[in-house]
């Protein structure tokens, strides 16, 4: 009575094994990028990739905790942080290549403030106008906007009347809602986070001098086959730079 059941387990089992055996590897590219690039890798996926039947899996978040995630094994083929030092760590743990990594574009750090009729303008360098004022801020432990703003804040020589007022944000995204809120009064971020944002007031654009270049570099995890045929269509591709200049980046 039990024999027919015993011989379809038999086939669904070799059915199975069969369909496994048949399929082939993932075609996916997982591409872990810093939060600043989310409206630009978006975009690039959605009118050059998809039409193009590339498949990517993008990760955004802040570069330190992207670099945490790639050297706990996180599913990675191209990694393109906010800082080339999120790059160096992982070139010098050997999970990059350094000859892998190609610079894709520069972004500028700006400050910003609420729309609230309240909140005065500033020029840098300033004190702030009132003790109980809140800046935004990416956290300085992992998060590149966060410490070019803070670079910058000390070579300005007021990092120390500012920094009690620092509000601490998990990534640049996180630090520019809690400016369009009005959470905080002010906030620092890069110019292509605040350049179509009608929620912030660009108050000042903060040069390399003061912060030190802001540059973007994709690099290519282990020896990914598939991240160095998409690193190469990056670096090549003359949409995603129109991509870039429109969000406020530069693409020397």
């Amino acid at each position: 009575m039990k024999r027919p059941f015993f011989y379809s387990s038999i086939l669904l089992t070799i059915a199975t094994l069969m369909a496994s055996c048949s399929q082939k590897p993932s075609d996916k590219i997982y591409v872990s990028a810093a939060a600043s690039l989310t409206e630009v890798l978006t975009e690039w996926d959605s009118v050059y990739c998809k039409p193009n039947g590339i498949e990517l899996v993008l990760n955004f978040g802040s570069s330190g905790t992207l670099t945490r995630q790639i050297m706990s094994q996180a599913p990675c083929d191209v990694f393109i942080p906010a800082s080339p030092e999120n790059i160096d760590t992982l070139v010098a743990c050997g999970i990059v290549n350094a000859e892998a990594i190609k610079p894709l574009a520069y972004g500028q750090l700006v400050l910003i403030a609420t729309l609230k009729d309240s909140v005065p303008a500033l020029a840098l360098p300033c004190v702030l106008p009132q003790p109980t004022v809140k800046v935004a801020i990416g956290d300085t432990l992992h998060v590149p906007a966060g410490q070019y703003a803070v670079n910058a804040l000390r070579k300005l020589g007021v990092l120390g009347e500012w920094s009690p007022a620092f509000i601490p944000a998990a990534n640049v995204k996180a630090a520019l809602r809690l400016v369009e809120s009005g959470e905080t009064e002010y906030g620092f971020v890069f110019l292509s986070d605040a350049l179509k944002n009608p929620k912030v007031k660009i108050l000042e654009i903060l040069p390399d001098s003061l912060t030190g270049a802001i540059i973007y570099k994709a690099s290519v995890i282990g020896a990914s086959v598939k991240g160095i045929a998409l690193l190469n269509r990056m670096v090549q591709n003359s949409e995603l730079n129109a991509i870039f200049a429109s969000h406020g980046f530069t693409t020397k």
